[in-house]
């Protein structure tokens, strides 16, 4: 295989690694906050509403007042429901492909320079590609919104997704770390860097929110909010030690690497 080619292939890496700036975005963790804000705020307005209406008030007009206020507080608590799991579910869907692709390429690449059991590694990036069949975005909104219970299935199938993924991913990054190590090369992987996701028992997590009247399914899912943030992040760092490495590799000259514009110390400076 041709410098060349090796540098083309390098280049898809790194633009799916850039890809991450877009779709491993943080997930703000007080969403899970605004939907009980918003029921307690509805609760207020119906308790105090009429000490704000003057008597001489005609009646038409806090009807009006009255039902606009209500729809609003309803509108927002649908949509504070909604968003959160709109955000991880895109999330999910985003990272798991673009990560599937990037394994897939890199597998591919270190077979050709000769790094590691090809076989061993392509089949386990093939587990982790195997994973980024899209959830409908649409369809799991609308029956959290329907049916309020299924968001706890939801909920559920989230953390395993990205628990299974991190697994199946720190297991490919330790075998490419084993075949680095073998060579002797300077530049490793700290493949500890990689957040792994636990998996949360459905059973255990719903009688919890039960016991609790629901209040429980707001630290529910602020927690696979910060698994998800956690793990992007952690991602970022071990797809840069693995381009890194990639570098060294394939022994990039300085113009090349200006080229491709892969410097470490200013395009990943961030990480």
């Amino acid at each position: 295989m041709g410098k060349e080619e090796e540098i083309s292939k390098l280049r898809q890496i790194v633009k799916l690694h850039l890809e991450g700036d877009i779709t491993d975005k943080t997930i703000p963790s007080w969403l899970p906050l605004t939907a009980p804000l918003i029921i307690i705020l509805g609760i207020i307005l119906f308790l105090f509403l009429p000490l704000f209406v003057p008597i001489s008030c005609p009646y038409s007009m806090v009807l009006v007042i009255t039902v606009t206020l209500y729809l609003t507080v309803i509108i927002g608590g649908l949509a504070s429901i909604a968003y959160p799991i709109y955000r991880l579910v895109k999330a999910r869907n985003e990272h798991l492909d673009r990560t599937g692709r990037m394994y897939i390429l890199t597998s591919e690449l270190l077979s050709q320079l000769g790094i590691g059991n090809p076989h061993e590694i392509l089949r386990k990036a093939e587990k982790i590609r195997s994973m980024s069949s899209r959830r409908s975005v649409k369809l799991y909104v609308g029956l959290a919104l329907l049916t309020g219970p299924f968001s706890y299935y939801i909920y559920y199938l989230l953390n395993k997704d990205i628990s299974t993924h991190s697994h199946l991913e720190k297991d490919f990054i330790d075998t490419v770390n084993s075949a680095i190590k073998k060579l002797h090369r300077v530049l490793q992987i700290n493949t500890n860097r990689l957040y792994v996701v636990g998996e949360k028992s459905l059973t255990k997590n719903i009688i919890l929110t039960t016991l609790t009247f629901g209040a429980y399914s707001i630290y529910w899912l602020r927690n696979i909010i910060k698994d998800y943030n956690n793990h992007f992040k952690s991602h970022r760092e071990v797809e840069r030690q693995l381009i890194d490495y990639i570098k060294e590799a394939i022994t990039l000259e300085k113009e090349e690497t200006k080229y491709l514009n892969i410097n470490s110390n200013k395009r990943y400076s961030k990480y």
